[in-house]
């Protein structure tokens, strides 16, 4: 999920991206999609 969570952002280029925008277009919560950001 990672990848994809860096995908958008690449595609959202300068443009904002809420959390709430990621996870809605990854299926899930925003705290599952925070927490797989946050991982390393």
């Amino acid at each position: 999920m990672r990848k994809e969570i860096l995908d958008l952002l690449k595609k959202a280029g300068d443009t904002y991206i809420s959390g709430e925008d990621i996870a809605e277009k990854l299926g899930v919560s925003r705290t599952a999609a925070r927490r797989t950001a946050a991982m390393r």
